[in-house]
């Protein structure tokens, strides 16, 4: 009994046979293990972007209404005044089709409602 226990000791080893140290799946959860840290570093710099953003909104606004605003209010006053949304892109053939309705439409209501 001795004997097995002190070969166990000496030389470590897990029911596969591998040295617990390098064994394939636990080389995997170090790597897996890494990029976790930096992922959770780029949500943590994300958040602290936002943070700053909320900061900067609450102190650049003051609130006269009645209205109680909310965090992503200040997180959009907080991008400045030369924030701009980009527009959607428009089709020009949608476009004159909604003028021509919207001409046929007045042209009806004129001859039916004289």
């Amino acid at each position: 009994m001795e004997n097995s226990e002190q070969t166990e000791q000496e030389n470590p080893t897990n029911s596969t046979g591998h040295h617990p140290a390098t064994h394939p799946a636990t080389t995997r959860i170090k790597k897996n293990r890494r990029f976790v840290r930096i992922s959770n570093r780029r949500e943590w710099k994300l958040k602290k972007e936002i943070q700053k953003e909320i900061e900067m909104g609450k102190k650049t606004v003051l609130n006269l209404s009645n209205r109680h605003s909310i965090d992503a209010d200040y997180r959009l006053l907080g991008k400045g005044l030369k924030y701009c949304i980009k527009p959607k892109p428009h089709s020009t053939l949608q476009c004159k089709q909604d003028i021509f309705t919207f001409a046929r439409k007045l042209r009806l209501k004129e001859y039916f409602f004289k």
